[in-house]
């Protein structure tokens, strides 16, 4: 990269119920991005039909929408992704997946880590037989073992 600024597709929205936190985020993280190094593209990522132009919660630049199934033809043109997601493929290690087969460059963990740390039970294990200390907690499978919890308080 000399004089040339870095092509970035910026990944944000999705279709996880946690939609609005994404674009949050994105606001934030878009914001410290330097116009003088960095060529940034706003997309969108969700489902078709999922898309609203008044729904990019007061974007500070254009947002392009792209579906699950254009992303990674759509992402060849440009040096790095950065997703800023929350939820579901965002942080399960789905979207990194896909990044990591189409041979595009990301931002962040590799899948392999976020799945791990998607899964709380697993990540803690892990982290417990790396010797790092973790809080006592116990796996829910179902709203009915909320009742015998071992939390109820006195």
């Amino acid at each position: 990269m000399s004089n040339s600024k870095l092509r970035v597709a910026f990944l944000t929205g999705g279709d996880s119920s946690e939609r609005a936190v994404a674009w949050s985020s994105a606001r934030s993280v878009f914001g410290a991005l330097s116009s003088e190094k960095f060529d940034v593209t706003v997309f969108d990522l969700a489902k078709p039909g999922t898309h609203a132009a008044q729904e990019h919660y007061d974007f500070p630049a254009p947002v392009q929408a792209v579906s699950w199934r254009e992303l990674a033809d759509t992402l060849q043109k440009f040096d790095v992704a950065l997703p800023v997601l929350h939820g579901g493929w965002g942080e399960d290690g789905t979207l990194q997946s896909l990044l990591e087969v189409a041979g595009v460059a990301c931002v962040g963990s590799p899948a392999s880590a976020c799945a791990i740390a998607m899964n709380k039970q697993v990540g803690k294990a892990l982290a417990r037989d790396l010797g790092v200390a973790v809080a006592k907690g116990v796996t829910v499978q179902c709203l009915a073992e909320l009742e015998e919890s071992p939390f109820d308080g006195p």
